[in-house]
């Protein structure tokens, strides 16, 4: 008897079946992906952060804001205060000039 027609068909069956489970698995992380955030607190084209909408996390990884200052970012945007220009920082208690103006280049305002 013949097997190979019959092992050709089985190991056809077996990469239809990895290739549908990645397939599925790579959905998963990317439906993930897309869920998380807003979308809006970083634009693809220049890489920066709107403080208006970015998370506390996103603030975080800021040069010289760590997660108390992102969290007093955050805490001042929600009293109903948002950002037109890096000065605007520096009302957030915490954050002065120096700091300001070493985030200008990270940050933009839409």
């Amino acid at each position: 008897m013949d097997y190979s027609g019959k092992e050709n068909r089985q190991e056809a069956g077996r990469l239809k079946v990895a290739f549908f489970a990645g397939f599925v698995f790579c959905l998963c992380f990317a439906g993930a992906i897309l869920r998380s955030g807003d979308g809006n607190a970083f634009t693809q084209i220049d890489g920066k952060l709107n403080p208006n909408v970015a998370t506390v996390g996103e603030l975080a990884e800021l040069p010289s804001i760590g997660s108390a200052k992102a969290q007093a970012i955050a805490d001042y945007r929600q009293g109903g205060k948002g950002f037109e220009n890096s000065g605007d920082l520096e009302k957030v208690k915490g954050i002065g000039k120096k700091t300001a103006d070493k985030i200008k280049e990270w940050i933009k305002f839409e």
